[in-house]
């Protein structure tokens, strides 16, 4: 193992897979005495706060992101969506006074709770509102989301 640190152990992390075709990614908690760690298929940012880590996966999860990650990488193979793509994306760091940040951390925590219980109409309808709220956070106009969800569902 390289690249290990304090930060491995972080209470809160954010993971995906660096194979397929779409980012997907999950809040980690560390919860029991050990910790989840991903194995070389798998990449992770830790976060220090819960709000921090599901605000962080609220983007990663957005359709725009989604976008610019398939326009950077290989699709299907083991350079998809690799950890230098934050380098990349550009997320804006989370800050718990901004409101637009704080409403995409509990959207996140609403999914999650939603894919817990096999909710897949509040999913779907979650991915709406977390669209147009991560979009908030960019300079980029309905047309143009819209436009970027069309070129996704083609694909």
């Amino acid at each position: 193992m390289f690249n290990v640190g304090t930060y491995t152990l972080e209470r809160w992390r954010v993971g995906w897979r660096i194979m397929g075709s779409q980012l997907s990614a999950a809040v980690l908690p560390f919860e029991g005495k050990k910790p989840v760690l991903p194995q070389n298929t798998h990449a992770f940012v830790s976060c220090r706060i819960e709000d921090e880590a599901h605000y962080l996966c609220a983007m990663l999860n957005s359709s725009l992101v989604n976008f610019l990650v398939r326009s950077y990488s290989v699709t299907g193979g083991k350079s998809f969506a690799p950890p230098h793509i934050m380098e990349y994306v550009k997320i804006a760091r989370y800050d718990g006074s901004n409101e637009l940040h704080a409403e995409l951390a509990e959207l996140s925590k609403t999914c999650h709770r939603a894919a817990a219980d096999g909710d897949c109409g509040l999913l779907a309808a979650a991915q709406a509102d977390l669209d147009r709220l991560a979009a908030g956070c960019f300079p980029i106009s309905a047309g143009l989301l819209l436009l970027i969800k069309k070129t996704l569902n083609e694909t």
